[in-house]
């Protein structure tokens, strides 16, 4: 008993001299017919053996002798037994070969890889606050990564933000803070205006935006100031 707790400290005090490994995802959001290139580096002067990757739990296990996986995001739902959308969170370690025995290096720091393949609708809303209006675009989804939002009029774009992330819920939402006077900017005089919302997310490093949701349903604004002054020269 005593020569087997003496043997597993060993091996213990061995895998904390390993130096922790570093995983490199890229991109680190794909579709599903996308790939993904993994890459998990090891010290230089260490001769590897095998390395790990395992996804969310350690069962979900896959090994490489070059310490790299390129994968497409439908191969890594199979691997990970996941849907779409999804994030998971990648792991990796290697091991040495000395005598015959496989001994590992501590886990890398997790990173995370964010598979999507459709975006839902989003839902728009709006607040009055004193001076301008509180308008927000909800994106109904919880995974992470990161949104831009664009806010429409019925008569184009009209500004942009990056979206948050509720850490209660890991839904994502984009906030525009505009005053009226911004929005009533097209030379037609209106006494309203109909918003509207989508978002659009990056799944290739070499593209700009390429994955983007439908509009939300239009939530109509009135100019009250400008309604008032119609109204007084109708009567």
């Amino acid at each position: 008993m005593e020569l087997f707790i003496i043997t597993l400290l060993h091996l213990l005090m061995e895998v904390q001299s390993y130096k922790v490994p570093n995983l490199k995802v890229s991109p680190d959001v794909i579709r599903e017919s996308n790939s993904v290139h993994l890459i998990c580096e090891s010290p230089v002067d260490v001769k590897v053996s095998l390395c790990y990757f395992y996804s969310n739990e350690e069962e979900n296990t896959n090994f490489s002798q070059s310490c790299q996986l390129h994968l497409t995001g439908t191969e890594l739902l199979l691997w990970t037994r996941e849907k779409s959308p999804v994030s998971l969170n990648i792991r990796c370690f290697y091991t040495i070969n000395e005598n015959g025995i496989h001994k590992p290096s501590p886990y890398s720091p997790p990173v995370t890889l964010t598979i999507l393949d459709t975006l839902q609708k989003p839902s728009i809303s709006v607040a009055d606050s004193t001076d301008q209006l509180i308008i927000s675009c909800e994106i109904p989804l919880t995974v992470k990564a990161e949104f831009i939002c664009n806010l429409y009029t019925e008569y184009g774009p009209l500004k942009q933000s990056l979206s948050q992330r509720c850490t209660q819920t890991g839904e994502h939402q984009c906030i525009f803070y505009m005053s009226l006077s911004e929005i009533f900017t097209h030379k037609q005089t209106v006494s309203s205006r109909q918003l509207s919302c989508d978002y659009s997310v990056k799944t290739d490093p070499e593209n700009e935006m390429n994955l983007r949701s439908p509009r939300s349903d239009v939530y109509p604004v009135r100019d009250l100031y400008n309604s008032q002054i119609n109204t007084v020269a109708i009567n």
